[in-house]
């Protein structure tokens, strides 16, 4: 239960530093600006690779089975 509480405000912050660090990278934005953020976009998207199959590993280690009923009706 506290873990949970945790790993919902963690979330959160996470969030709201999503929403917060644009302005504060770029307080006024300006034609160049989109050039100097496409630099990062081959950075951004290894993060979002390794993201991805560390989370994988992870739902794997905890020995989560992924299944759904295939057919309705009683089991």
């Amino acid at each position: 239960m506290i873990a949970r509480l945790i790993w919902t405000f963690v979330a959160a912050a996470i969030l709201a530093l999503l929403w917060v660090i644009p302005d504060l990278v770029f307080p006024n934005p300006g034609t160049n600006d989109a050039l100097e953020l496409s630099v990062l976009g081959p950075l951004i998207f290894l993060i979002t690779v390794v993201a991805s199959l560390l989370s994988v590993a992870w739902i794997s280690t905890l020995r989560w089975v992924p299944w759904v009923r295939l057919a309705p009706g009683p089991s």
